[in-house]
């Protein structure tokens, strides 16, 4: 044994109590904290979501019709996103990071969550009061007389009781 062995072991020591103070494990349930993001600098929940261990995002069978099929490996607050325009990446970019209480990365079959034939689900946790968010567009058309018109749209997003309320202009 050499002397920086002791001192090589002490640090891994410390390493493993950091981080088994970021992820919490739960019946088939791994909870990471935001601290265990910060080496990352996440900006929006998707930075965080892909830099859980082990998981991919994905959207599910975005081409058929309705809601049945299209579900993915997503859950906010323990539910899917109900907005099919928008892709998982979108709905996650949306989020701000500081909004993140959790991530959990749901790891077996359990009777809270519906699985829908995924190996694995992540649930993003949202801070008390997160979850507003809004955005906007501005746009030029040509017409067919040659005239050019503006355009734009704008859009607000949140969270009434349990229920997820968008309010938007398009014109």
């Amino acid at each position: 044994l050499s002397a920086s062995q002791p001192m090589a072991w002490a640090q891994h020591e410390v390493i493993a109590a950091e981080a088994a103070a970021v992820v919490e494990v739960q019946a088939g349930v791994l909870s990471y904290a935001p601290s265990f993001f910060t080496a990352f600098s996440p900006s929006t929940a998707l930075d965080m979501v892909q830099r859980v261990p082990g998981f991919s995002l994905s959207g599910g069978d975005e081409q058929r019709r309705g809601l049945a099929d299209s579900f993915g490996n997503l859950l906010i607050n323990g539910s899917r996103p109900s907005n099919k325009s928008l892709s998982l990446q979108t709905v996650l970019q949306r989020i701000n990071a500081d909004d993140v209480e959790r991530i959990e990365l749901v790891q077996e079959a359990l009777p809270q969550y519906d699985m829908r034939g995924h190996p694995r689900l992540v649930n993003v946790i949202l801070r008390e009061g997160a979850g507003n968010s809004g955005s906007w567009a501005a746009v030029a058309r040509l017409s067919e007389s040659h005239r050019i018109g503006p355009g734009g749209e704008i859009s607000y997003t949140t969270q009434v009781g349990s229920a997820e309320m968008t309010f938007g202009f398009e014109g």
